[in-house]
């Protein structure tokens, strides 16, 4: 979900400054350092293929200020998809703390 919000409303050739939300980061990353400069595709590229948590918090945080409103809208276009049983919590999908939920079939909604 988080890239295909990315994908839709941001710009694969914007450069974003990491900021210090990536400092609570943990599980797979991709070791990005606070005031690093990268382009928009390669936290993507980070994202998808690393399973990057470090670049989904700057993502969110790049497309709508903090993970709190990019959490909203990810909950919001899970609900327009027709994706009942699923609720974000944070934009990289870890739920040590968090309970991110969905469904194998909500899941398809979202892949189709």
């Amino acid at each position: 979900m988080t890239c295909i919000i990315v994908l839709e409303k941001g710009n694969l050739n914007d450069i974003v400054t990491v900021g210090d939300e990536i400092l609570s980061m943990y599980g797979t990353n991709i070791y990005l350092e606070v005031g690093e400069k990268i382009s928009v595709l390669d936290l993507l590229y980070g994202l998808m293929l690393r399973s990057g948590n470090d670049s989904a918090i700057v993502l969110a945080k790049y497309i709508s200020g903090n993970e709190e409103e990019f959490v909203k809208l990810m909950n919001s276009y899970a609900s327009k998809l027709g994706m009942n049983n699923t609720i974000f919590s944070n934009s990289h999908g870890l739920d040590d703390d968090t309970k991110n939920y969905s469904t194998a079939k909500d899941m398809s909604k979202l892949m189709k």
